[in-house]
């Protein structure tokens, strides 16, 4: 995967659209609510191509990712409504009354489709992308969230670097819908004109005095300095974590599952088996790869489990073993196949196929147990240049999630290997909500249910250890010959 800026950010008003975002917006609202005691608008500030809409995309896409229902509000997209044909940098000259006043009508419209968005469609916070240099504009957002008893935390970026400026008019401005020509030298004349009209009302942010009381980060040169003031809660802290820790540079990123192992040849979830045959072909196969795609400055990580270790060590390669990136727990399941579950633990099969994400193993983790526990991970590779992580089924998939958001600009791209393996991946079954909501009782993150046995066994064992004790009956007839093994994830 290769991380890109991208300028464009559509806001889609289609209605079929609207009505999916707002069945996934009730899905997540519990957890929001359990982080956030109120909506929050995100304000950024700064001139043009100071990577404002870069932020913002990323930004949303992490706190959607964590579980926390964010949508981007992009000025330019309500002012290209508006104004169908853009002509010429003239449009944002401050003495251009007609245009001020279209404007100001845009900014009006968005902010009246970010409290929809916030007081009716289940979202917890709009991230307002827009210029807003003026102490005027922000003082009408502050008037408009203090109206509807949101809370507000600005973002402004900052940047005189004129290298890092150009090539970000030249990565993105050039395709953007403001100019359809693509004319590269006349994109870049406008566009800095179009900034020196910013530049005669622009009135940065004062810790000191005007603003002293806001709640607001500065950006300064892309991440090269911060400036952070009267941070009020979790969630403006978490912004602050994520902003502290994005870089602007391209990399690419590898996510590569493990090689088979023999628990996936059994058909058993977690536990700490070592490669099968298969898988140690598959290890064989990503060495030619990485000589073939010439991948000599690439850092490798693992799990601290054998069977992504043995992958990695199969490329001759240094790697570092993070116990962060091990599979999903599946507590007292842990080494069963799903017939095993299903025979042992009738409820707790049926309870994880109503709401995968939120179901919770006894004495286990669930989904968004395993978000919370990556997020290291994503802040890391958001900050390293190129990377090979070597990981689990469940891992990939939520690792995948997030980079998965393409309208961030991130690029994916698959490759396969010829060798064949088993298929862990478990569909969900044809019907397995109840009709009647009120009947599922699930486990998640919130309300746990107890459990009768809650003993967790190691996850971690020596080559020549018995692997386990079994903590729950097991039927003997579902008991294979031989030493247990595991099918990854999910």
């Amino acid at each position: 995967m290769s991380n890109n800026q991208s300028e464009s950010s559509p806001v889609n008003s289609a209605e079929k659209e609207k009505k999916a975002d707002m069945r996934v917006n009730e899905k997540k609202c519990s957890w929001a609510s359990y982080m956030t005691n109120s909506p929050t608008v995100i304000v950024m500030i700064g001139l043009p191509a100071r990577g404002k809409t870069y932020m913002s995309k990323k930004l949303t896409r992490y706190l959607n990712w964590i579980g926390v229902p964010t949508k981007v509000f992009n000025l330019g997209v309500y002012r290209r409504e508006a104004v169908r044909a853009y002509k010429s940098y003239d449009f944002f000259r401050h003495d251009n009354e007609e245009a001020m006043r279209i404007r100001k009508h845009c900014a009006l419209v968005a902010l009246q489709d970010v409290k929809s968005y916030l007081t009716q469609e289940g979202g917890q916070i709009a991230v307002f992308d827009a210029t807003n240099t003026t102490r005027e504009r922000r003082d009408l957002i502050q008037a408009f969230v203090k109206e509807n008893a949101f809370k507000v935390f600005f973002v402004e970026s900052v940047c005189d670097d004129p290298e890092v400026i150009a090539a970000n008019i030249l990565e993105v401005k050039v395709s953007s819908p403001d100019y359809p020509e693509r004319h590269r030298e006349r994109v870049m004349d406008d566009f800095l004109k179009r900034i020196e009209c910013y530049k005669v009302t622009y009135q940065p942010l004062d810790p000191d005095d005007y603003d002293k009381d806001l709640s607001f980060i500065k950006v300064m040169n892309v991440g090269q300095r911060f400036l952070v003031n009267r941070v009020q809660d979790y969630i403006q802290s978490k912004i602050v974590y994520y902003l502290m820790n994005i870089r602007v540079h391209s990399h690419c990123i590898y996510l590569c599952r493990h090689g088979e192992s023999s628990h996936n040849v059994e058909g058993r979830i977690g536990g700490d088996s070592e490669l099968s045959p298969r898988g140690k072909q598959f290890a064989h196969a990503l060495q030619d790869f990485i000589e073939e795609h010439k991948l000599s400055d690439l850092k490798v990580w693992t799990s601290q489990l054998r069977r992504t270790i043995q992958t990695a060590e199969e490329l001759g390669a240094p790697y570092e073993q993070w116990k962060i990136l091990n599979e999903i727990d599946a507590g007292v399941c842990e080494e069963m196949t799903y017939e095993m579950i299903l025979q042992t633990f009738p409820e707790e099969f049926a309870l994880r196929d109503q709401d995968k994400y939120h179901y919770r193993y006894p004495g286990g983790e669930s989904y968004q147990d395993l978000v919370q526990r990556l997020e290291p991970v994503i802040m890391e590779l958001e900050q390293q240049g190129n990377v090979l992580v070597i990981c689990h089924q469940a891992v990939m998939r939520c690792l995948l999630a997030y980079f998965l958001d393409k309208s961030a600009g991130c690029k994916v791209e698959m490759f396969y290997l010829n060798v064949e393996a088993v298929n862990t991946h478990r569909d969900r079954p044809i019907g397995s909500m109840p009709k009647d909501p009120s009947l599922i009782h699930r486990r998640n993150s919130y309300t746990p249910l107890s459990s009768y046995d809650q003993v967790k066994r190691p996850r971690l064992y020596s080559a020549g250890n018995q692997p386990w004790l079994p903590l729950a009956p097991t039927p003997a007839a579902l008991m294979p010959e031989g030493r247990p093994s595991q099918v990854s994830g999910s």
